[in-house]
């Protein structure tokens, strides 16, 4: 949700045609679930949610509606450096290690290293995220829904 909260959509539209297709597809695969919430406030650097399309179905939103949020979404993208996503990540280290989350100053040291390694632009969820997770939703910022 970090990188999300700095870059939000922009990284996953490479073509309106692509993302549209990407989008439909999971669409349909998604079951809709009236009780996961709607939307995560994820915003750190500027307004940003990420809008659960299974609620988005259980709510009869239209599909072309909800891809139209993000796409809007990522058209209204500021371009973002990785050294202000980096600089998020250190503000987060220094509240990790503090009540209620508590990591230990080695833990979120470790994370802060492993988070500096990794290339950028992030483009999709790992493998064993996507195992326990199944994550269906998408970064879309408020001003954009209509």
């Amino acid at each position: 949700m970090l990188y999300g909260s700095v870059f939000g959509p922009e990284h996953a539209v490479k073509s309106i045609d692509r993302a549209k297709e990407s989008f439909l597809q999971e669409w349909d695969y998604v079951n809709a679930d009236s009780q996961t919430q709607l939307y995560d406030d994820i915003a750190i650097v500027q307004p940003m949610v990420r809008v659960h399309l299974s609620k988005c179905k259980a709510l009869s939103f239209k599909k072309e509606d909800v891809f139209e949020w993000f796409y809007k979404s990522a058209e209204r993208m500021q371009k973002r450096e990785e050294d202000e996503f980096r600089d998020v990540v250190k503000r987060v280290h220094s509240v990790v290690i503090q009540s209620p989350f508590s990591f230990s100053s080695n833990q979120a040291d470790k994370l802060l290293s492993w988070i500096q390694i990794k290339p950028f632009p992030v483009c999709s969820h790992s493998d064993v995220f996507k195992d326990l997770y199944n994550p269906h939703y998408r970064f879309v910022f408020p001003l954009c829904i209509s």
